[in-house]
């Protein structure tokens, strides 16, 4: 039987057991799962074969983490553009995993057999729907603003005080770094720019009834305690 160990390429033909004398590995002659009768698999080859692990994980985490990031930005939900970049994300997780799976069906020769990696393919679905649904929650967002709100709180307060003036300079507020939005305002609603991590959007302070009148329906959306998101159009 002209056929080779699928660990160390050893021939396999004429031996007397089922075990490979080079590295000890088992095989059964009437089962060409347990062998190979192909040619000998390179490093290539077995890198392919192994199970999906941390290298595709990371390349599909990538386009994850990155939507996260960018979530920061409260632009993105304006006309549901969110939308359209979860779909790229989306597509982009797909596309490493699928990359990877054909590269595994192409690449070794046929009749060497395959993982099977459904555990670890949902798995990657699971962390992508995780992701969708935090976005769509806007969590980033909200949970930058909770750690921050004792400090724009504080804000809001001295700028009714006047102990900050308007319109306010740049500075920290937890998080964000926070300016007075140079465009917009109206009624007692504090409109202020921010920056976050690299992320721009917009936050407002309003203690009636929201933004709603001084700016675009839509284009804003609650935080909680009087506080909302929004973004230019």
């Amino acid at each position: 039987m002209n056929v080779l160990c699928l660990d160390c390429n050893y021939p396999l033909g004429n031996l007397p057991d089922s075990r490979c004398p080079e590295c000890g590995r088992d095989f059964d002659p009437r089962n060409p799962a347990t062998f190979n009768a192909s040619r000998p698999l390179n490093w290539l080859d077995r890198q392919l074969l192994a199970p999906v692990g941390p290298v595709t994980f990371a390349a599909a985490a990538l386009p994850c983490a990155a939507m996260l990031y960018v979530s920061l930005n409260s632009g993105i939900y304006y006309m549901g553009g969110y939308v359209l970049l979860l779909l790229l994300m989306c597509c982009a997780v797909a596309a490493v995993v699928a990359v990877r799976l054909a590269l595994r069906a192409v690449v070794p020769p046929a009749g060497v057999p395959r993982p099977r990696d459904r555990r670890c393919v949902v798995a990657i679905g699971v962390a992508t729907a995780v992701t969708c649904v935090l976005v769509i929650a806007q969590v980033p967002l909200r949970v930058a603003f909770l750690w921050s709100r004792p400090q724009l709180d504080r804000l809001v307060a001295d700028v009714r005080s006047g102990k900050v003036a308007e319109p306010v300079t740049p500075r920290r507020a937890g998080l964000f770094t926070v300016a007075s939005s140079p465009a917009y305002g109206g009624g007692d609603t504090l409109f202020f720019e921010y920056e976050l991590l690299g992320q721009q959007g917009g936050i407002a302070y309003c203690p009636t009834d929201g933004p709603e009148g001084h700016y675009n329906s839509g284009s804003d959306g609650p935080l909680g305690w009087r506080w909302y998101w929004w973004t230019d159009d």
